[in-house]
């Protein structure tokens, strides 16, 4: 996750290169293309297509139709009248193309002569005038010599309109327009059935056959509209009157821009031998005309044997020629739905292959059916997929070509050549639907599907082959240095001559298209997203931007989303990044939308234009890419330093997600501040505290009088509500921990809903303090609904440090939220020391006024002498005094000590979530934080993609333990990671998996004590010899610690069971218990115990405090009664629990199961020190020793090697003496002899 230009950007070229190249474009290019980005950008591509592709479809339609017409002319007695026998037809068929394919790359090169202004309309009129003339002839030899010279008049007609579609757009809006006008091609045939089933009508009119006069008047039709085209048809932009000065503008530069960073194309000056030989030269080419022979065989086979196969099926002439309508319309509509999203998603193979597999299967549909007359729809719908498959599969071929060979001259050599030799597929289509073998045309049917076969042959071939070469490129870019490398190396000049063959052309094959003109080119580029606003005219447009590049050293303007990235619906939802279709998870989906739709604001990262700048992990870095993965994870804390503001998208809205935002916005008294600058409030007066210690006393005092329910706050809330926020799955993700440590300015989102971070660092300051202070807090609430929060707070004052008029000038030892918020946190306990102030005032009074009473009514007492009366008042008097003076005493320490507070360094808080959070790849655990530690002062060394999953571990533990020099990290450790010493964590291990929660051991900073020299490293951490300090590394990458043994495993117990807590009915069920039973059995007898054992929770309940500071007791929990005698079988002692539902769960949920859980087990140590039980990890043996480590918090489980030479760390141990595990034990050893018996163990 993570989770972002030159001549390689000029490889593909893109329709919104004004946004995405801006940076490497002179001045006044990239200000008219930033000019025409987004919408503006999309209409003006809209008016070329209404002004330029309506006429070149007209055109290829006619010319179809013309060439194809002669299958209607067939059924309209063609054959009977001019006497045609045998395969004279076929023949006739044949000669159209033998002279269409050899003149073809001569008409192509002509047009490099003549514009196709005049050369296009030129080509219409002289074979249109050919179409009229063969309606008179009247012999099989006239037809012929016509169908021959209509071969010669269209064979330059399609390479032109491709040509001239080039002179208009870029190479990657190409194919779009292509299949525009080559769609006309299958509606030629939708088109021709009908006007020959009108025209045939025509019968007999002057003298004329019907087909006659199907030839004449398609070919006047053809004749008029050549001679409009000449009005329709223009060379550039310059020379159009439709389009303003500042559109020709951008036209002209975004052609000049396709191909080239200089803005000058591929120079092609000199001889053009060179670019003829090149393109005979290139694979490519002969692979594309392998996929256009493919097609071209299938296609003019079925065009021109589509309406005698539908008659011999058993229909009529005439309602032959109008089913022949609708496999050609679904065609042509095809073709351009496949065209679009094959633009959208720069996808030429994949589109190509599915199609003609379509193909494919219409074909064996009519193998099988076509000699079964019961069977002749499916014959007609084999035939009807056939046409949906090779119709949209023949302008990708075109335009894959075109898409990968750099410079006009090559490329139109090379499509000419493509199209010429994939054209003589219709001299063999033009005869395998032979008459002798109707209806069944197996011949015809099984050449096509041979020919199909041939097509996706050579798609994987040419696919393979150009990713093969991508990757060789890629590679030789990464060896010399980068594109600048490659640049400096070969020149600028000699890399644009190279064209297509340069080091830094990359050829199109996959989606990664959208970033390959959207380099990384410096050590400090990103990429951003710029979202379109939402419209409320266009409600349901979908999301759309643009990606661009940016510099952060030139201090960009964009907002940083984090999200969780989450999962995909099916299909997956999409957005429009530029011409391309993107497709993205549920959640970023919903965020964007949100994002679009939110109110004007410039804080939150809006432009001028109403777009909102983004950057986006999942879609601003090119994730398949893991060089540029490796580089952005290395940037992360720069990209959300450097960021205007970060976005904390915690999803969409639910029904309780609004009453979780008004309760973090008001908990804690926060509507009744006033606010001070961006992060803070400013405190309220002293009259305020004691109006809400007022307040808080009537609640406290209703409660105790038994009044009614005292009042609730305005913020109160259940805790399903504050979950939506509290316990969001943001909070649990790996990548998100860094995104809101490290940004300046961060802020929520949630749904329609926004969130200031003011509200949340004073919410959880306030949810840190009220469990302990406020008598009526709810309860329900845990630590852990609210410490992740705190924690990230922690990190991000610790990072930031946002300045407040000198308040970080105060003394203070303190770092964390705490710092900045001392104020509020003096202002929540200046409300508790109130409130306890009224109460005891309450308390004072109450008991003066009984003093005073009891004063009064003793002289009032008849028969007692006065003088006795006055002792009494003098005794009643004093002591009145003196609980006067210890009250006074007690105001003025409430109100002298301020409060605390909570401590935690940023350090310590980014290692617990380090653990509590999770992810989706194991790596990501390191480099999720990569940013936070390297500002928090951790030194990591740089992302590398390439490295184990170990040695990533490895490397981590030793940054931590060198800027920490808290060696309690190696409590975590002991899971014996692959090709590692034990020493190492496994850092996907969560802190539920531990039995002391981590957050204790690692809050507690070890400095104080240990003395640790830096430690010298080379890259793994390898040969660091010696000793340092209180640690230090030995040969064979072992880790030196001191210790002291103070005990030995002499017992432990078989691995835990987990089981049921309800009490089991059936015999099955009782086993897992009794297993467990047997366990602690065993351990309750080595315990001398066999009734009411002082068992404290040493089995269960994980502990809170460490076993090195004796000024810090564990907290002692009540023994446990047990009702048993462990002396009798586990079956009765059973029975007795059974019977005792408290004792019962103590033994199934407090031990039983958080054991098997934990994967511990019990154990019994014999040692010079410690004799007694306690816990252990299960992978424990026999033999194992136990050691206090010096630096360690907790006894640790070490295994000698069988060769004698070092220990492997196995875990840590819990026992049940609490001189062990307050630190007593410690602390005597360390007062005998002050750490001079300490050993040095090597763990390997």
């Amino acid at each position: 996750m993570s989770e972002k230009k030159s001549l390689e950007q000029a490889a593909l070229p893109h329709t919104e290169m004004a946004v995405t190249t801006a940076g490497d474009l002179p001045p006044h290019v990239a200000a008219i293309f930033e000019e025409f980005k987004g919408e503006k950008h999309t209409r003006l591509m809209r008016k070329l297509d209404y002004h330029l592709i309506p006429i070149i479809a007209l055109l290829y339609l006619m010319s179809y139709i013309d060439r194809g017409n002669i299958g209607n002319a067939r059924l309209a007695n063609l054959e009977k009248d001019l006497n045609m026998t045998g395969d004279q037809y076929n023949v006739a068929l044949t000669c159209f193309f033998v002279t269409y394919v050899v003149f073809e790359v001569p008409a192509n090169m002509a047009l490099k002569f003549l514009s196709p202004k005049v050369w296009i309309p030129f080509l219409a009129l002289i074979w249109g005038t050919t179409m009229t003339l063969m309606g008179i002839v009247h012999n099989y030899q006239g037809l012929l010599a016509a169908r021959l010279f209509l071969g010669v008049t269209e064979a330059g007609i399609f390479p032109a309109c491709a040509y001239y579609i080039t002179c208009w757009y870029t190479r990657h809006d190409a194919m779009y327009r292509t299949a525009l006008f080559y769609a006309t091609a299958s509606l030629a045939g939708a088109f021709s059935g009908l006007l020959a089933f009108a025209i045939s009508l025509m019968e007999g009119i002057g003298k004329l056959a019907g087909w006659q006069w199907i030839f004449i008047l398609e070919g006047i039709v053809t004749v008029v509209v050549g001679a409009f085209a000449y009005f329709f048809i223009h060379n550039g932009p310059e020379e159009v009157k439709w389009l303003t000065e500042r559109e020709r503008e951008y036209v002209k530069y975004l052609l000049a821009y396709d191909g080239n960073m200089s803005g000058m194309g591929r120079s092609e000056d000199g001889s053009k031998r060179k670019y003829i030989k090149e393109a005979f030269l290139c694979p490519q080419v002969y692979t594309g005309a392998a996929m256009f022979m493919g097609i071209a065989v299938a296609t003019y086979g079925l065009v021109f044997g589509l309406p005698t196969i539908i008659s011999t099926l058993g229909y009529t002439n005439r309602k032959a020629q109008l089913m022949t309508i609708p496999p050609y319309v679904t065609a042509c509509i095809l073709t351009i739905i496949v065209a679009h999203y094959s633009d959208r998603l720069r996808q030429r193979g994949q589109f190509i292959f599915w199609s003609l597999v379509l193909s494919a299967i219409g074909f064996l549909m009519a193998i099988f059916t076509a000699d079964k007359p019961d069977k002749a729809g499916v014959t007609y719908a084999g035939c009807f997929l056939a046409c949906c498959g090779f119709f949209p599969a023949f302008p990708g071929t075109i335009s894959w070509l075109a898409n990968n060979v750099a410079g006009p001259y090559k490329r139109a050599m090379a499509m000419s050549l493509q199209i010429a030799i994939g054209n003589t597929g219709g001299i063999i289509g033009s005869n395998i639907y032979l008459v002798r073998e109707k209806p069944a045309y197996h011949t015809g049917y099984g050449i096509s599907l041979g020919f199909i076969g041939i097509g996706l042959i050579a798609v994987a071939v040419n696919y393979f082959w150009l990713n093969s070469v991508n990757k060789k490129r890629e590679h030789y870019i990464s060896e010399n240095g980068g594109v600048d490398g490659v640049i400096e190396k070969h020149g600028d000049v000699s890399l644009t001559e190279m064209g297509d063959k340069s080091y830094l052309f990359k050829y199109t094959l996959r989606h990664d298209a959208v970033y390959a003109h959207l380099a990384l080119r410096d050590p400090k580029s990103i990429r951003v997203f710029d979202l379109q606003p939402y419209h409320q005219e266009f409600p349901d447009a979908i999301i759309s931007g643009t990606l661009r590049v940016v510099d952060l050293a030139t201090s960009p303007h964009y907002v940083a989303l984090s999200y969780v990235w989450g999962t995909s619906s099916s299909p997956a939802r999409r957005i429009a990044c530029g011409a391309h279709s993107v497709a993205v998870t549920d959640n970023l989906w919903d965020a964007l939308d949100s994002l679009r739709r939110d109110p004007q604001r410039e804080d939150r990262g809006r432009n001028s234009d109403g777009s909102i700048t983004l950057w986006i992990d999942a879609l601003c870095i090119h994730q398949s890419n893991q060089q540029e993965v490796a580089s952005q994870i290395h940037l992360m804390g720069d990209i959300y330093a450097s960021s205007s503001s970060l976005c904390i998208w915690l999803g969409k809205d639910t029904p309780l997600s609004d009453k979780a935002v008004d309760f973090m916005q008001r908990v804690g008294w926060q509507d009744l501040f006033e606010k001070e600058g961006e992060y803070f409030y400013r405190m309220p007066t002293s009259k305020t505290r004691w109006t809400l210690a007022l307040l808080e006393f009537t609640k406290i005092l209703a409660m105790a009088l038994r009044l009614g329910r005292a009042p609730k706050r305005s913020w109160n809330a259940s805790l399903d509500e504050t979950d939506e926020i509290l316990r969001n799955v943001w909070t649990r993700r790996m990548w998100t921990l860094q995104e809101a440590s490290m940004s300046p300015h961060p802020w929520i989102c949630y749904g329609r809903r926004r969130l200031s971070w003011r509200n949340v660092l004073y919410a959880t300051q306030y949810l840190n303090w009220a469990p302990g202070n406020l008598e009526d807090f709810n309860t329900g609430f845990r630590k852990t609904d609210y410490e992740a929060w705190f924690r990230i707070a922690s990190m991000w004052v610790s990072i930031t440090q946002p300045p407040r008029d000198g308040y970080w000038d105060r003394p203070s030892g303190l770092r964390g939220p705490e710092v900045v918020l001392r104020d509020y946190v003096n202002f929540l306990h200046g409300i508790h020391t109130r409130t306890q102030f009224l109460l005891r005032l309450g308390t004072y009074v109450f008991t003066a006024s009984v003093w005073i009473t009891a004063m009064c009514c003793v002289s009032l007492i008849p028969g007692i002498p006065s003088h006795r009366v006055y002792i009494a008042q003098i005794v009643l008097g004093v002591w009145f005094g003196l609980y006067s003076l210890a009250w006074a005493m007690f105001f003025f320490a409430v109100f002298s000590v301020p409060y605390p507070g909570d401590r935690q360094s940023g350090l310590d808080a980014a290692v617990q979530e380090t653990w509590l959070r999770d992810c989706s790849q194991p790596q990501d655990k390191v480099y999720g934080v990569y940013g936070v530690m390297t500002r928090l002062g951790v030194e990591l060394l740089r992302v590398d993609m390439s490295v184990t999953l170990g040695n990533l571990y490895h490397d981590f533990f030793l940054d931590l333990l060198q800027a920490t020099r808290n060696l309690n990290l190696l409590l975590a450790a002991g899971s014996a990671l692959p090709d590692q010493p034990s020493w190492v964590p496994d850092w996907r291990l969560k802190l539920a998996d531990h039995w002391i929660d981590p957050s204790v051991y690692l809050g507690k900073r070890m400095s104080s004590v240990v003395r640790v020299t830096p430690m010298k490293r080379t890259k793994w951490g390898r040969g660091m010899e010696g000793y340092l300090g209180i640690y230090g590394f030995g040969p064979g990458d072992g880790l030196i610690v001191k210790g002291w043994k103070i005990g030995s495993v002499a017992w432990m117990g078989a691995a835990f069971t987990p089981v049921s807590t309800n009490v089991p009915t059936q015999e099955a069920e009782k086993t897992p218990h009794i297993q467990n039973l047997e366990i602690l059995q065993v351990a309750m007898k080595r315990s001398r115990c066999s009734r009411n054992n002082p068992g404290y929770y040493v089995f269960s309940a994980p502990l809170t405090r460490t076993a090195k500071e004796p000024d810090s007791k564990f907290k002692r929990h009540h023994p446990i009664d047990w009702p048993v005698d462990w002396r009798r079988p586990c079956t009765d002692i059973l029975e007795k629990l059974e019977r005792k539902p408290p004792v019962w769960s103590v033994f199934v949920n407090d031990m039983c199961n958080p054991l098997a859980a934990k994967r511990r087990t019990l154990f019994w140590s014999d040692g010079p020190a410690v004799e007694g039980l306690g816990n252990l990890p299960a992978s424990a043996r026999v033999g194992d020793e136990v050691l206090l480590v010096y630096g360690v918090a907790l006894p640790v489980v070490l295994r000698r090697h069988d060769d004698g030479d070092g220990f492997q760390l196995i875990g840590y141990a819990v026992f049940e003496s609490l001189d062990v595990m307050e630190g007593k034990i410690w602390a005597e050893m360390m007062a005998k002899d002050e750490g001079d018996g300490l050993q040095a163990y090597t763990i390997n």
